[in-house]
């Protein structure tokens, strides 16, 4: 998981979350953010599913906020179907595509034969 963004309703996105190497989380501000509505973005979870539930705790998830993913949800982690199915089941939760994913959905296809001898690629 890369970068997280909280969108203020009326006020544009910032950033409040780096995971990687360390995890910088600016809570005063996600605290008083409206709890009617947010739109969290995150990126590059490569299934990462109990980072992603811990953050989501974090931040305070409501019925009536949203997770975009821009892409990368799979591959590298140890939680890929958990991931799936959070973005499958749950509708508050949408996706973009990214490249690690489309290179799973072609070697499911047989599309792309790195894939299927155990090499990821784009």
């Amino acid at each position: 998981m890369s970068a997280l963004c909280v969108q203020v309703p009326g006020g544009h996105a910032r950033p409040t979350l780096q995971f990687r190497d360390q995890l910088l989380i600016d809570m005063p501000s996600a605290k008083s953010i409206s709890r009617r509505e947010r739109t969290i973005v995150v990126g590059d979870l490569h299934g990462c599913y109990d980072e992603l539930v811990a953050l989501l705790s974090d931040i305070r998830l409501g019925p009536n906020d949203r997770v975009v993913a821009v892409g990368d949800l799979v591959v590298k982690g140890p939680k890929n179907r958990e991931i799936l199915d959070l973005f499958i089941f749950d509708p508050r939760f949408s996706t973009v595509i990214g490249n690690q994913d489309m290179g799973l959905l072609r070697c499911w296809r047989g599309e792309n034969p790195k894939w299927q001898a155990g090499i990821p690629g784009p």
